[in-house]
């Protein structure tokens, strides 16, 4: 009886000690995150689930190339990911910094964690330098990354806008970034409706604005275009409707065409690249000086797009001459191009240079003064030279943060008008 008894009192310590892990393995399963990770494949088949894939069977990121680079954004945008080409055996790379000590990459790793930093985006911007260190010898430049950090109270005090953690996006990067995919599209095309555009507002916008109705050439070349744009953008200066900032900017498409032309020429709201586009096709298309069929938008990134990082972008437009081909128009620059023989060129033409290294073949064409009005004291606007002397078209560089980076991804956006 003794040992019945005895027995009995191991069976149950034994269940008792068991049921104690289960339930301390459960806890630590669903609060420990290195347990839950070792534990998760055996609870997947427990449940009758599938069993997860191997390593080998998960598909990997494409391989960069040379003078490639990938960036990932952590949730607060406050540290960077960036993968870099794997280098050849013994080989390693070295990182240096605007702030802090440089950073030794063990040879074969390519990847390196990058806290940034905040301040001013203009005047404090965060900067890594890349070198490669062959072994027994001296560090070779490789390449340089250059981050803007806007902070969540700078965007609210010098811009008016609210954004949870600001947001960043790249300066000068010698580098390409690379996307997730290395499928992505170089050139997309689509089509929208200028909702808002109704022959009632195009009639509003003409008696608010009666010069924009022209006379007009008919645009039988290229050149006399370009001569009506020209004449085009220094009507808009007269008009007062180049308040180039951004100021208020987002409120440019939360209206009518014809209100939000009010806000522009009273200095109320702000207008850069695209909402200059905006304001430039309302009163051409309404004015006559062109058909709706012969301009369209044109996107230019220079980045594919990262989570949390703003992608480079530029904003402009292209026009034809009925019957010619499509050129690039800049209303905010106030410019077309054309190579060395005179021809004028698309976006992609110019895409297709930049990648060839045949930049100095692109020859500006002015089309005025650069014009600002009704700039009132704001971020950028205020100092001395203001937001324009980014644009700097002699800049050449094919990886700087110049004009040309931005011709590497491009969207074609068709226009058409409302059938009231």
């Amino acid at each position: 009886m003794m040992r019945k008894r005895r027995a009995i009192g191991r069976v149950l310590l034994i269940a008792s000690i068991a049921s104690n892990l289960v339930l301390l393995a459960a806890v630590l399963y669903l609060r420990v995150p290195a347990v839950h990770q070792a534990l998760y494949p055996v609870v997947r088949v427990l449940r009758g689930s599938p069993p997860l894939a191997t390593v080998s069977e998960v598909p990997e990121l494409p391989r960069l190339s040379e003078n490639q680079v990938r960036l990932t954004v952590s949730q607060d945008k406050s540290e960077l990911v960036v993968e870099l080409p794997q280098l050849e055996d013994e080989v390693r790379y070295r990182i240096e910094f605007d702030r802090g000590s440089p950073l030794e990459i063990a040879a074969g790793a390519s990847l390196f964690r990058w806290s940034l930093h905040e301040g001013e985006s203009v005047g404090e911007t965060n900067w890594a330098t890349v070198f490669r260190e062959p072994p027994n010898a001296g560090a070779v430049w490789i390449g340089e990354i250059e981050v803007h950090r806007v902070s969540e109270s700078e965007a609210s005090q010098n811009l008016g806008t609210q954004r949870d953690d600001g947001w960043i996006y790249l300066g000068r990067c010698t580098f390409e970034v690379v996307g997730a995919s290395s499928r992505e599209s170089l050139l997309i095309e689509e089509s929208i409706e200028l909702a808002t555009l109704t022959e009632a507002e195009r009639a509003r916008i003409r008696r608010a604005y009666p010069e924009v109705a022209g006379p007009w050439d008919t645009h039988a070349t290229s050149e006399r275009l370009v001569d009506d744009l020209r004449r085009f953008l220094a009507l808009l200066c007269r008009l007062g409707l180049r308040t180039v900032c951004t100021t208020n900017s987002p409120a440019i498409y939360q209206t009518s065409p014809s209100e939000a032309l009010e806000g522009v020429a009273s200095g109320s709201v702000g207008v850069v690249c695209q909402g200059l586009r905006s304001v430039f096709v309302w009163l051409a298309i309404s004015g006559g000086l062109l058909d709706v069929r012969d301009v369209r938008e044109v996107d230019l990134l220079r980045t594919p797009i990262v989570d949390r990082l703003d992608p480079n972008s530029h904003a402009v437009l292209e026009v034809r001459a009925p019957g010619g081909p499509w050129f690039v128009f800049d209303a905010l620059v106030q410019a077309a191009f054309t190579d060395e023989s005179g021809v004028f060129l698309s976006a992609d033409r110019i895409r297709l240079l930049r990648l060839e290294g045949r930049l100095d073949r692109i020859r500006p064409i002015s089309l005025g003064s650069f014009c600002v009005t009704n700039v009132p004291s704001a971020y950028y606007a205020s100092e001395v030279g203001g937001f324009w002397e980014v644009f700097r078209l002699e800049d050449t560089d094919r990886y700087n943060a110049n004009y040309w980076s931005h011709f590497q991804r491009i969207t074609y956006r068709n226009l058409t008008l409302p059938t009231d």
